[in-house]
């Protein structure tokens, strides 16, 4: 009987990876199935007998990790300091600041562009403006001289 479990399944199954459905299904297939049951069986013996320790690690390692560890930290440092000097910093800085005088000549262009609008809009009005001032100044003559 060909099966359409592989050892890979067999092997989430044991350590309890697959998910629920999938774990049912093959459980339900375990039943009927006895050359996956066999498989299952010399997996788990073999899983079973496997003994992982832990490594030990002797005091000269942490020792050397430390020193390790700390060196890292020294160079680090130093190189903090020349962060302003770094091909990176000084592009986003560049890009930064171009970026402000986008924006800012933007909006300046815009003001302009706004006020030549208005004046476009009410130059006859302003022109008026100043036929009213001149006709003013012609009525304060007139009453200076009627003095």
């Amino acid at each position: 009987m060909k099966c359409n479990y592989t050892d890979k399944d067999l092997m989430l199954y044991y350590y309890e990876e697959l998910d629920p459905s999938m774990t049912e299904r093959l459980e339900s297939h375990l039943k009927k199935c006895s050359q996956c049951t066999d498989s299952l069986n010399k997996l788990k013996a073999t899983l079973d007998t496997i003994e992982i320790k832990d490594p030990e690690i002797g005091e000269s390692f942490w020792t050397n990790y430390r020193a390790v560890v700390h060196k890292k930290i020294r160079e680090r440092k130093s190189q903090n300091k020349t962060v302003l000097l770094r091909p990176r910093f000084i592009q986003s800085i560049t890009a930064a600041l171009l970026m402000l005088v986008i924006v800012f000549g933007g909006v300046r262009l815009y003001e302009n562009r706004r006020q030549e609008i208005f004046i476009i809009e009410n130059y006859e009005l302003m022109m008026n403006i100043e036929m009213f001032e001149d006709y003013e100044m012609l009525q304060y003559l007139e009453e200076f001289e009627a003095v």
